[in-house]
């Protein structure tokens, strides 16, 4: 269990894999209580059980809004250019953005790819299904999935899928390598594939309304 009295936020940890999470807030003269139901630790790039950020739309200005969009477009852009756009300081402006990194809403600044260029030409959605659903089971699917560096996305959903995978490839063989690996990784009932014929829209840009 984890208090924040300043924030007046509660936290309890449940040991289950579909409620990890169950939260309180304490307001005025009212008790908010929230369930935070997680699809748990997947993606290899997303450490298992990522706290939801409290932090909503209406605390940004329209300033922090356009730095955010036009860094999502742009990232190398310089911050004299940055603060030229918002008319502001380019010390105002480099303290925005720091604080954009500080509290994560800036995660990373990275370079994006061009896979066809790089030979992935093919991109595959992989959904897998088992009769597992224990935490052993999942650590270990999941460390295995992790370890399959053509697997891009990796999701743990609700419905008759129980996972579904993002896999850049160069060809039906290279699939066929991958596939293999993966049902190498844990036991596994049923995997399906579907095979992209065409990219009709593809953004990593997060709306900011």
């Amino acid at each position: 269990m984890k208090k924040n009295h300043g924030s007046k936020l509660y936290l309890w940890r449940k040991n289950t894999a579909y409620v990890p999470y169950s939260l309180v807030f304490f307001h005025s003269n009212m008790v908010i209580h929230i369930t935070y139901f997680s699809l748990r630790a997947i993606s290899p790039n997303i450490a298992p059980y990522s706290l939801p950020r409290f932090k909503a739309m209406t605390d940004f200005d329209a300033i922090d809004k356009t730095l955010l969009r036009s860094l999502q477009e742009d990232a190398s852009r310089p911050v004299a250019e940055l603060a030229e756009l918002v008319n502001l300081s380019v010390n105002a402006c480099w303290r925005r953005i720091k604080r954009f990194e500080e509290q994560g809403i800036i995660r990373a600044r990275v370079a994006l790819l061009d896979p066809e260029q790089l030979g992935l030409r093919l991109t595959a959605f992989v959904s897998v299904k088992t009769n597992q659903h224990n935490p052993e089971w999942l650590d270990e699917f999941a460390q295995g999935v992790a370890a399959i560096p053509e697997v891009v996305e990796f999701y743990r959903l609700s419905g008759d899928i129980d996972y579904l995978l993002k896999i850049r490839l160069r060809d039906i063989n290279d699939y066929d390598r991958v596939y293999k690996a993966l049902i190498g990784t844990a036991s596994i009932a049923d995997v399906s594939s579907s095979f992209t014929m065409e990219e009709m829209k593809y953004t990593t840009a997060i709306p900011v309304n």
